[in-house]
């Protein structure tokens, strides 16, 4: 068993963070995880891990990662008024930002007591604001920003990085013109399929991806160990 480094994360943070992928039935060793640098480990399993894989270490679950995907649909291109471009970060949408990670488990797990979800989730907007391949687009209702999604190219897909509707305005199909608009980038852009990563235990997401036509293509327990 290896416990990789996780640079970025590690150097983002400020703490030593490690990532352990575990195979099928594999046991943690709870010796090498003991006696690693590492404040944090991540760790990584295509299926939820059973007492003797946890091995009595204290590992926490924190996420059930499902990545969807769904075939881009020439017959959803369309202007749509209410969708428009972002530029800059604006205080409505830094709230729609945080919104969307609110099943994050950089959120949920209490453990992270030094704004780690809200350092994280700023940076990936102002990457995506600023990278010249992806799109920032924003559903407007008149001059109030409502909903917003951030597109870009993912391993030859489509792939929805953010998203979310003001809690407000749930319920109006806002969502769906969103969704609308993935369609229009995977067309521009000659991309068979559009890709999405969201939480199980957000039971809403869920629904919604799976009545848009996206399936279920692969799902990751996460666990958190820290030391």
């Amino acid at each position: 068993m290896h416990i990789e480094p996780v640079l970025w994360d590690s150097d983002f943070f400020g703490y030593p963070i490690g990532k352990l992928m575990l195979k099928q039935d594999e046991v943690i060793d709870v010796e090498v995880c003991s006696k690693s640098a590492y404040k944090l480990i991540y760790i990584f399993s295509e299926s939820a891990l059973t007492a003797k894989q946890k091995n009595g270490v204290n590992a926490d679950l924190v996420d059930c990662k499902v990545d969807l995907e769904a075939f881009s649909k020439v017959e959803s291109i369309g202007s749509d008024d209410h969708i428009v471009p972002i530029q800059e970060l604006n205080p409505k949408l830094l709230d729609l930002v945080y919104q969307s990670g609110h099943y994050s488990r950089f959120k949920l797990d209490k453990q992270f007591t030094n704004g780690e979800f809200e350092q994280l989730y700023l940076e990936w907007i102002n990457k995506a604001l600023n990278d010249k391949e992806q799109q920032v687009m924003g559903f407007m209702e008149g001059d109030k920003l409502v909903g917003f999604i951030t597109l870009g190219n993912k391993s030859s897909t489509a792939n929805i990085g953010l998203i979310a509707v003001d809690e407000m305005y749930r319920g109006k199909s806002i969502g769906k013109h969103l969704i609308k608009d993935a369609h229009r980038f995977a067309q521009q852009n000659k991309l068979d399929k559009i890709t999405v990563t969201t939480q199980w235990v957000n039971n809403g997401a869920m629904q919604f991806y799976l009545q848009q036509g996206f399936e279920v293509v692969k799902k990751l327990y996460i666990y958190h160990l820290w030391k």
